[in-house]
């Protein structure tokens, strides 16, 4: 089962509609199917809250077929091109926390062992 990697982020307050307008151009495109390629990693999209609900700007989802990605991921050179590419649109003076998910068929519980008494 696949696991789902979510980068959320704060835009620039001046720079949101020409990130749109980026994220979604034929070089963003070209940036993320090279990255898929070279990462085995699946771009979901970037998505923005509507009606004033969210917590961030925008996020990124991403899918991956296990944690292995990550390391792909870090060593990948077209992930520091996109970087590169997405930095003047970023408001970097707050921190947004990356979320990992996996479905519910997927995901293992744990409860907390307990003695049985006598």
């Amino acid at each position: 089962m696949p696991v789902y990697y979510v980068t959320p982020y704060f835009l620039k307050p001046d720079k949101a509609a020409a990130f749109r307008d980026w994220i979604n151009s034929n070089k963003a495109k070209k940036l993320v199917k090279a990255y898929e390629k070279e990462t085995g990693v699946k771009y979901k999209g970037t998505f923005f809250p509507v009606m004033g609900f969210g917590d961030y700007d925008a996020e990124d989802w991403w899918e991956m077929k296990d944690y292995a990605a990550f390391d792909k991921m870090r060593e990948s050179k077209i992930q520091d091109a996109l970087f590169n590419a997405v930095l003047p649109f970023l408001d970097l003076t707050h921190y947004a926390p990356s979320r990992l998910y996996r479905s519910a068929s997927d995901v293992k519980i744990y409860f907390p062992t307990t003695k049985k008494e006598k």
